[in-house]
């Protein structure tokens, strides 16, 4: 029974849920950029944004050129998310360089579930902090 309500009241990958929601809390998003070049599930969850919005996805293989048409290509993001911690400066630099006013707006841990799956099997079970940043 103990079990049941620690496992009701957390959910489990905190990272990829948390920012999308934040950002639906915080009103219309024009377009995101997601920063997930350091691996992770190559896809974003956008029900949770409570609404549709364009998504540019930089992956691990995503080169400069790529990254510059897809910006190109589409609405001017507002919010960013860069998720895990992996060579953080350079990607934060990487952010800044094409959006100079960026500011991190609020960060995510992984919840506790995550932490616990993590402790029973590192090998398989990897936790992801993300951060959201607003551009403009």
């Amino acid at each position: 029974l103990a079990l049941l309500a620690l496992f009701t009241s957390d959910y489990s990958k905190r990272a990829l849920v948390a920012p999308l929601s934040y950002l639906q809390r915080r009103g219309p998003v024009r377009a995101l950029l997601v920063d997930k070049s350091q691996g992770g599930p190559p896809f974003v969850p956008r029900f949770y944004l409570g609404r549709p919005a364009p998504v540019v996805l930089i992956e691990p293989d995503t080169t400069a050129a790529q990254l510059d048409a897809a910006l190109a290509a589409g609405p001017r993001p507002d919010w960013a998310i860069v998720e895990g911690d992996d060579d953080l400066p350079a990607r934060e630099a990487r952010l800044h360089a094409l959006f100079p006013r960026a500011e991190l707006a609020a960060a995510f841990d992984p919840s506790l579930v995550d932490r616990l799956l993590r402790r029973m099997n590192p090998r398989f079970n990897v936790n992801l902090v993300a951060r959201v940043y607003r551009l403009e």
